[in-house]
């Protein structure tokens, strides 16, 4: 049985065809474990009962699991030992139905605690299966944008994707396919918004997601990161002559902010802290809060200042617009990666880091930023930090 089982315990990644015969086979042998406890020779279930311990421990030792799983595991896995060392120290009794009221409990327990693994188990979730063999085996991986973030991420005249963060995802793939020793790998794209990307790779709908996402530790409780592909600073776009050159001169107006951001977040503790009565107003896309601006319905709109030089170069009223002379937050972007899955997450951060120490980066970073100047000292800094050897 040990030999049988054993490449389903060991592989990584077990994919959900495996992971449900590994979980019937597991149900026989504990529901015939626990039968024998109750009628017949307990002496000779008890050793059943062991292995079938032994067997779960390990499945669940050697999977990369999601936290719903690991958390019911760890709350049963004590009920499971108590069962086995009850039945280990009692197997003298013959009447089973005589049993206690404390060893019947625990009985039910672990009986209750199957049934709930079986429940949860076959849930197809990146985080239990493994991106990088779920990739693997189905010659895709799929890639998450968004629009109206340009330079980073944006759909070009040709409808495809485009722009810094996607070019940076599309050396990922490139990456991945080398890697796993794919002949061919084809990229999916699947277009998000702000509001729903983090919840897009949470889900396993897409496998990265390539846009301006900070890197946060609230978010981190969500989803992971790579390693920092850019650093930007929050800003404010406002008209030109009405004299909004710092954060305080919009104190008594209106401020644009994307909901649900890390910009509208810290926004609102920066007017808090300096005690700026100003009323932030939530829009759901840059292109939104751009014309509410430009029709004057708002006095300024925050946003990272990268992608708020690109938004008012490409305005029609460009010559009309200026962005603040202070920054009110930092804001680092990385791609965002399902939590948990470690591979996967280094072999995304093996292709960034190669990009960092060769060199290619700056060819990136040029092809989408240079027109606004070289890299800044702190980003520059960044890739330098960045550059880790294999």
């Amino acid at each position: 049985m040990d030999n049988v089982l054993r490449p389903i315990l060991i592989k990584r990644g077990a994919d959900l065809p495996l992971t449900l015969i590994f979980a019937g086979v597991i149900g026989g042998l504990l529901g015939f474990g626990i039968v024998g406890l109750f009628v017949g020779p307990v002496e000779q279930h008890v050793a059943i009962l062991e292995h079938v311990v032994e067997l779960v421990v390990r499945f669940f030792c050697q999977r990369t699991i999601s936290v719903r799983v690991r958390r019911a595991w760890r709350a049963g896995a004590g009920v499971l030992y108590r069962v086995r060392d009850a039945a280990r120290m009692d197997t003298t009794r013959v009447d089973h139905f005589r049993m206690d009221s404390h060893k019947r409990s625990d009985m039910r327990n672990v009986t209750l605690l199957f049934f709930v693994l079986l429940c949860v188990l076959p849930v197809p979730a990146q985080a239990e299966t493994g991106a990088l063999e779920h990739i693997r085996q189905k010659g895709v991986i799929t890639l998450g944008y968004i629009e109206g973030a340009a330079p980073f991420s944006s759909v070009g005249e040709d409808k495809q994707p485009q722009g810094y963060s996607v070019d940076l995802c599309r050396e990922v793939a490139l990456g991945i396919r080398a890697q796993l020793k794919l002949a061919n790998l084809e990229t999916r794209w699947v277009l998000l918004t702000i509001q729903n990307r983090l919840e897009a790779v949470r889900t396993g709908r897409v496998d990265i997601e390539c846009s301006t996402t900070t890197w946060t530790l609230s978010r981190q409780a969500e989803v992971d990161f790579s390693l920092i592909t850019f650093v930007d600073g929050g800003s404010i776009l406002a008209k030109s002559g009405t004299g909004s050159g710092r954060l305080i001169d919009f104190d008594g107006k209106r401020v644009a902010v994307i909901t649900g951001t890390t910009t509208e977040r810290v926004l609102r503790e920066a007017l808090t802290q300096r005690s700026i009565k100003a009323e932030v107003v939530t829009v759901k896309s840059r292109a939104e809060g751009l014309k509410l601006l430009e029709d004057s319905k708002v006095d300024g709109f925050a946003s990272d200042r990268t992608t708020l030089i690109a938004l008012a170069s490409a305005s029609p009223a460009a010559g009309s617009l200026r962005l603040l002379d202070e920054d009110f937050s930092i804001e680092p972007y990385a791609l965002t990666l399902p939590r948990g899955d470690h591979d996967f997450r280094l072999a995304v951060n093996r292709v960034l880091a190669r990009l960092f120490r060769g060199g290619e980066i700056v060819s990136i970073y040029n092809r989408w930023l240079g027109r606004l100047g070289p890299p800044s000292l702190l980003l520059s800094a960044t890739y330098f930090v960045q550059a880790l050897s294999e």
